[in-house]
């Protein structure tokens, strides 16, 4: 089954969907996890202290091996020969999909077989629904079914695969800003999926930090939202509106905010205090605009749709091996579980070519999360059934995968903090995390909920209210990138924070200071963080540095002798 390819260098995972999946590593001659590629030790010190990256010599020399420098000719037990595959897409995402017209090719450039959604309807080849990460979390469709709006920019709806690279590149080449190749009909608007999630957490404090809390999702539970529209709506609601949680979710993929969000289903009484409490603090915010004791400040933020732009765009070659009935896959993941579940489910369900081994190899890959639960392995495992026997490679460049490629959330934040003018305590943070998704839903309720979860920074508020929404949008879908929703939501918190602080005349640092958490104190969840966290010790530190201590001096000599430039230092 593997070839030449030894079998000390797989885990064999058991059976999925009657599927027996083994997963190994590249190259085959190490099985090392940590170190795939045999660099030298001298990377580090005898004091343990590292002298360069161990892989960076690999690295610049071009000797680090990625999924994208295999092809089939390179992998034991492979075929020799291989064919090569790209996907015509969506440009228009507000009318309807009516095929595709590829004549501009003339008749010698003509791909050896197209795929088109309802080919793969036909053999039973859509995108599983019953998978463990939830129905929806890969969207709905392969393609693009004729008739249909796109739900996403950028959504395939066909794929081509020619079994010679001369014929593949030219022909990509030709097709990729030809905007007559995809056909459209009807106007009939953006047509995303349902939205995503909608929780809301809601915490009270009791008399002093220490002190048990009021409420708090950890203790208490968390309020579930749904939708009227793109309107958010709170318990108590009629049924129709309400959503249902991911599975996804009950992964390790959002804290305790997510176990409160749990507990909501379980605590309807809870959920209804819970919007007693909102409603308390809603009005609190609005007595505090007429106490000049009390600072409020409100702002708007927005974080932008970020492309992770990982040194290797996703990649994946395939092999479907009638004779022994396995699906061979080489690719670019961040979670190789994963593509194995998502390859078991796929083939389980097919018609017409029966799967009864999966071997999945990876190598070192890049990706900040844009190959965490990627879809794109989807489309080159449909490819190889289609292939004549040939293994399949389909590899974004960069142009394709800023089409497709999976983006850090963009973010829209409506944040209120208001404290107490006198000590500058902060008293009360209250926000709305509008984290857009695009058009597969992917990881966005729980980037959503770790966004809520980050907004508080590293500061202690007696009282919160957040919520975190995960919308559906034609935009092209967000995932797990780095920072997974928090560092949208604490850039904005930590900008209010040096706005207080001018607004105050209070040193930046000296607020920071006042308002840290502190061993013992709960977080805006409601629970305590193990051990210190040293924040009072790093704005210690911080604050005795030269760079801190000599800012103003800096900023005025800078500015004066560099007319037009400007000269600052932050701190967050």
């Amino acid at each position: 089954m593997t070839g030449h390819i030894s079998r000390r260098n797989f885990i064999k995972l058991g059976t999925i969907a009657g599927i027996a999946v083994m997963v190994g590593r590249l190259p085959f001659t190490s099985a090392l996890e940590l170190d795939s590629d045999n660099p030298k030790t001298d990377w580090i010190g005898q004091n343990g202290k590292a002298r360069y990256r161990w892989d960076g010599v690999e690295k610049v020399t071009g000797r680090k091996n990625f999924a994208r420098d295999y092809r089939a000719k390179d992998i034991p037990g492979w075929p020799q020969k291989q064919s090569y595959a790209f996907m015509l897409k969506a440009t228009q995402a507000d009318r309807t999909f009516e095929g595709i017209d590829i004549s501009i090719l003339g008749p010698n450039l003509q791909p050896d077989r197209i795929i088109l959604q309802e080919d793969l309807i036909r053999d039973g080849l859509n995108i599983p629904q019953d998978t463990s990460m939830g129905k929806g979390f890969y969207g709905y469709n392969v393609l693009v079914p004729k008739g249909d709006t796109p739900p996403i920019i950028g959504h395939p709806v066909a794929i081509l695969i020619y079994s010679d690279f001369d014929s593949y590149s030219t022909a990509q080449r030709m097709l990729r800003f030809e905007t007559s190749v995809v056909k459209y009909g009807a106007v009939t608007g953006t047509k995303p999926p349902a939205n995503y999630g909608a929780a809301r957490y809601v915490r009270i404090g009791g008399e002093t930090p220490l002190a048990p809390s009021l409420f708090s999702p950890y203790q208490d539970s968390g309020i579930k939202g749904g939708f009227d529209g793109n309107t958010p709506v709170w318990p108590p609601y009629d049924p129709k509106h309400s959503i249902t949680i991911p599975p996804v979710i009950r992964k390790d993929r959002g804290g305790g905010f997510i176990q409160a969000l749990h507990q909501a289903e379980e605590k309807p009484d809870s959920q209804e205090r819970g919007m007693d409490y909102a409603r308390a603090i809603s009005e609190e915010i609005e007595a505090a605009r007429n106490n000049p004791d009390k600072f409020i400040l409100e702002r708007h933020g927005f974080s932008q749709s970020i492309d992770p732009c990982a040194m290797e765009p996703d990649n994946c070659n395939t092999w479907y091996d009638s004779k022994t009935k396995t699906l061979h896959i080489l690719t670019a993941t961040q979670s190789p579980a994963g593509v194995v579940n998502a390859a078991a489910e796929l083939s389980n369900n097919n018609k017409h070519f029966p799967v009864e081994n999966i071997i999945l190899l990876t190598g070192s890959t890049v990706g900040y999360g844009s190959k965490d639960y990627s879809v794109f392995p989807f489309y080159a495992m449909v490819a190889s059934f289609y292939a004549n026997g040939l293994p399949v490679r389909m590899a974004n460049d960069r142009y394709e995968q800023f089409q497709m490629g999976m983006k850090r959330h963009s973010i829209e934040m409506d944040v209120t903090i208001i404290g107490d003018r006198k000590t500058g305590k902060f008293e009360v943070l209250k926000g709305t995390y509008n984290c857009n998704g695009g058009g597969r839903e992917n990881l966005s309720v729980a980037v959503s909920h770790v966004a809520v979860r980050g907004a508080q920074s590293i500061y202690y508020f007696p009282k919160s209210d957040l919520t975190a929404l995960a919308m559906a949008t034609p935009a092209v879908e967000a995932g797990s990138m780095r920072g997974f929703g928090s560092l949208q939501s604490m850039a904005i918190t930590e900008l209010m924070v040096d706005e207080i602080a001018h607004e105050l005349n209070i040193d930046p640092i000296d607020l920071r200071r006042k308002n840290a958490i502190l061993e013992g104190y709960p977080n805006t969840q409601g629970g305590v963080i193990a051990g210190d966290p040293r924040n009072v010790e790093m704005l210690n530190l911080a604050a005795k540095h030269p760079l801190w201590i000599n800012r103003n001096k800096n900023k005025a000599e800078y500015d004066a002798a560099n007319p037009g430039k400007l000269y600052g230092v932050g701190f967050a």
